[in-house]
């Protein structure tokens, strides 16, 4: 067996962002309340370690030091509460640091939570809120800022995307806040209160201790906020170092029930069954969508839409869209197919449009628009019917791309699809692929056979093909194709195979391997594939007690770990991989995410979208710190 070839360079990437704790549409939240020290509650579900979780790395700011800036509301107060709850906007990429309050107590003892969004709707429910921290200060005087600085010491920096909007409770444990009585709840302060160009500011709400025991409306948060401009970071970043190592599954997000590597952090973005929470402050119109499985990211306008199938039986399946801004914001949520049974894998196209397959006995492959503009279509990619998985295009020749399609049964036959080429009418050159292309006839089917010798052929003999199949590779799940090379695993083979489409030949490999670079294993069933942007195959996995995402080294086959679930998702499994254009930003879903009744594929209720991210603002494919590990795994290649 010959060595495989590197297939592209590491992607180089300059600009390098500190650690922090990104704040997304819905982070890591807490349920229910807790006592801690002198009557003052908190959630909790807060990890008791919690400083000892943020010193091995998820949101230490390891970049050099930043000009600070501030934004003062006002100290003109007139009125007392325990707390407030008020709305920013972030008018450019900021990380906010520190803040002051003000107070006429000569001691008190203060809390932060926040929220993505708007308080609104969540004035007395604390479990919609994150805890940032507490701590225990001298009062200046009245009408002087009081610093609050070790609030943030545990949780770190708070980074706000451009135009999202943050709300914030500051809490004491009575009435020792002062604040301005407001004239109009939720409108924007200007004069003589606004001083920064980065921050938009709301007048909110008035506090009882403790959260529900009373709100009034509309208040005047006597504050400061001392934040840093991201833009100030990025100008600066070519100082900064890199803080992520690979396969070092060396840090527990305990909120979550993860591990995930040094120099990551993660927040939920949506939850079945729940409204997507927007940059705007608002929800979606619909619930995030159960049973979350294949995906891809697309461009749309500035920013880019996540393209997610719904694997729910008995025609509640189907195909959705989270939008994008271009800073990561979500901005909406829509409903792109209705009516399907077990949307599971897909693939997209040259021309950037999902295809979505369904894994029933009569299932089809359906064409997507991601900007929901042209209505579904069947393609002709699936024939008669079948169990479908994935999908992927081998598109060298611009006029001839070339689909294969894998089908999630032990008789079923991996597809290539060669669609006609079609021609100008006056010119009779070529014409690029479009949307026509696969719902136009006369194209051909072969099915993929093997031959003993580690050799394979297309046929047009289906039976001889599914017999192969049952022998040699059933039960296939994801697909990749890059540079001459297809990639397809088998789940009950626990195995990858990588078939050389130029001259004919294939190898194998286990993926079962407890044998890692780094931390982690993957023990159970390979599903989905995805390339980013450099030297690494992505993997997730189906069952097993720590399903999580992995990266195969192409070049040496080293195995790495990028994430892995704990007890709470022991047999789940992770779906959804995609990544963003820049490399920068992971999503992957738990299909499960704790939901009981997941099996039967009619619980509304399963699933859980998540956002990864590295501290050091790199590519997932980029630099990285060395690990002195060796792994056996893939060496195939």
């Amino acid at each position: 067996m010959t060595k495989m070839k590197l297939l592209l360079p590491l992607l180089a990437i300059s600009a390098i962002l500190p650690a922090h704790h990104v704040i997304g549409s819905e982070d890591i939240n807490h349920d229910g309340h807790g006592s801690i020290r002198r009557g003052l509650r908190r959630d909790s579900a807060a990890p008791a370690d919690a400083a000892s979780e943020r010193k091995e790395g998820i949101n230490r700011d390891k970049g050099k030091a930043h000009p600070s800036q501030s934004f003062t509301s006002t100290f003109a107060s007139d009125t007392t509460f325990a707390g407030n709850m008020f709305d920013i906007v972030a008018r450019d990429n900021i990380a906010i640091t520190s803040m002051a309050v003000n107070t006429y107590v000569d001691s008190l003892r203060v809390q932060v939570y926040t929220r993505a969004g708007s308080y609104g709707g969540f004035e007395n429910d604390l479990s919609a809120w994150e805890y940032v921290g507490e701590t225990t200060v001298k009062g200046r005087r009245m009408d002087t800022p009081t610093m609050i600085d070790k609030a943030f010491k545990e949780y770190g920096p708070i980074l706000i995307r451009r135009n999202a909007r943050q709300a914030f409770y500051i809490t004491t444990d009575g009435p020792f806040l002062r604040s301005t009585k407001g004239t109009n709840e939720g409108e924007e302060i200007y004069s003589n209160y606004r001083e920064s160009a980065d921050i938009s500011f709301f007048q909110g709400v008035g506090k009882r201790y403790p959260m529900t025991s009373g709100t009034h409306s509309a208040r005047i948060w006597n504050g400061m906020i001392q934040y840093r401009s991201m833009d100030d970071i990025e100008r600066t970043a070519s100082l900064g170092e890199v803080t992520f190592r690979r396969g070092d599954l060396a840090v527990r997000n305990a909120r979550l029930g993860i591990n995930v590597c040094t120099g990551m952090s993660v927040r939920v973005v949506a939850r079945a069954n729940r409204r997507v929470q927007l940059a705007d402050g608002t929800t979606s119109n619909m619930r995030f969508h159960s049973m979350p499985d294949g995906a891809a990211i697309f461009p749309h306008d500035d920013g880019y839409v996540y393209v997610s199938n719904s694997e729910m039986k008995q025609g509640l399946g189907g195909v959705y869209g989270l939008y994008f801004d271009q800073y990561g914001n979500v901005v909406d949520y829509k409903l792109m197919l209705s009516g399907t049974t077990r949307n599971c894998g897909g693939g997209r196209t040259p021309w950037n449009t999902w295809i979505t397959c369904e894994e029933y006995g009569r299932g089809q492959c359906w064409q997507i628009d991601p900007k929901n503009e042209i209505p579904p279509q069947i393609t002709q990619l699936g024939g008669s019917g079948g169990n479908f998985e994935s999908v992927a295009v081998d598109d060298r020749i611009e006029y001839q791309p070339i689909f294969f399609v894998t089908e999630d049964a032990e008789y079923g036959c991996l597809r290539k699809y060669t669609p006609p080429i079609s021609y100008h009418s006056e010119t009779g050159s070529p014409v690029p692929p479009d949307w026509d292309t696969l719902h136009a006839g006369g194209g051909t089917t072969q099915f993929l056979f093997f031959h003993g010798d580690n050799e394979f052929q297309w046929t047009t003999n289906e039976q001889a093909a599914r017999d192969s199949q049952a022998r040699y590779f059933p039960n296939l799940e994801g697909i990749d194709y890059h540079d001459g090379y297809l990639y397809f695993v088998s789940k009950k083979k626990l195995l990858m195979y990588v078939l050389d489409l130029d001259n004919g030949t294939y190898t194998t490999a286990s993926t079962k391997s407890s044998v890692m670079t780094g931390k982690g294993s993957f023990r159970h069933s390979p599903d989905q594939l995805v390339q980013n942007d450099g030297d690494y195959l992505y993997a997730t996995e189906d069952g097993g007690d720590t399903v999580g995402v992995y990266a195969i080294h192409k070049p040496t086959g080293k195995l790495f770990v990028i994430f892995e679930g704990g007890a709470k998702y022991k047999h789940d499994e992770t779906t959804g991989l995609a990544f963003s254009a820049d490399g920068t930003k992971m999503y992957a879903a738990f299909q499960d995410c704790g939901c009981d009744h997941s099996e039967s594929g009619l619980d509304y209720g399963c699933g859980c979208l998540l956002e990864f991210s590295r501290d050091d603002g790199r590519s997932f494919d980029g630099s990285t710190l060395d690990l002195k590990f060796h792994s056996s795994a893939f060496e195939q290649f």
